[in-house]
């Protein structure tokens, strides 16, 4: 719809306010349906496209400072990259090329007082190709 017939419409709108005779309210309302069928259609609605696959991640305790970190997503990860930060000793599982969705691994994680509770940092990119690493970071479940 173009300003011109914005225009039109105020002036059917004003009409109607102001206490048209019948048949020019009638006409007032079918060219502002008419007008507001026009405007609806230059704003077309975009089906939502389907999200591409993508990894997302839980964390669990099993026992003492041994975890399992899970693929809860809907793609496989690759090349994934984990760190603990505040962990005195920090033993990752092997194999992190590419984690299946609902695939799971336990990894070894132990703070100290000096360090402070670990935190648990995953990097992976959700193709093989892709540039950049997505990041998630969670502090390891007590």
């Amino acid at each position: 719809m173009d300003p011109s017939q914005l225009d039109g419409v105020s002036v059917i709108v004003g009409a109607l306010a102001a206490g048209a005779g019948d048949g020019l309210k009638d006409v007032a309302k079918g060219a502002v349906t008419g007008a507001a069928y026009s405007v609806g259609q230059g704003l077309h609605h975009h089906e939502a496209s389907t999200p591409s696959p993508a990894a997302d991640w839980e964390l669990f305790h099993i026992r003492g400072s041994v975890f399992e970190l899970r693929n809860v997503g809907s793609g496989t990860a690759h090349d994934v990259l984990l760190d603990a930060p505040g962990a005195v000793r920090f033993d990752p599982p092997g194999g992190l090329s590419a984690w299946r969705p609902g695939s799971g691994r336990e990894l070894f994680a132990v703070g100290s007082m000096q360090t402070g509770h670990p935190r648990l940092v995953v990097r992976w990119k959700n193709t093989a190709s892709e540039s950049t690493h997505q990041s998630w970071e969670r502090p390891l479940p007590r």
